[in-house]
């Protein structure tokens, strides 16, 4: 599914309609980056069933080769997602 067809729907406001567009690319920008506090963004997504697990690694596992032409170190990323995947193991 490409990204521009992954939204949710917020809500409508008056005549403003607002929704959340790829929520997949966010959790994996968020793993990128690795810090403690959005790493517990993603499990938020993860637990309130915004996203699902198996679908996250899916992109995970197709990005993570191309992830140093963005300027993203693949170690820090695979290790980022793994401490993620450990978290999610946890009762």
């Amino acid at each position: 599914m490409k990204a521009e067809q992954r939204y949710r729907f917020v809500g409508r406001y008056g005549n403003l309609e607002v929704y959340i567009f790829d929520l997949y690319g966010i959790a994996l920008s968020k793993i990128a980056r690795g810090f403690e506090s959005d790493l517990e963004d993603v499990e938020f997504l993860l637990n309130r069933k915004f996203i699902d697990w198996k679908t996250l690694e899916t992109y995970f596992q197709n990005i993570l080769p191309r992830a140093a032409s963005s300027d993203i170190d693949p170690k820090e990323f695979q290790q980022y997602f793994e401490t993620l995947k450990r978290k999610m193991a946890q009762p």
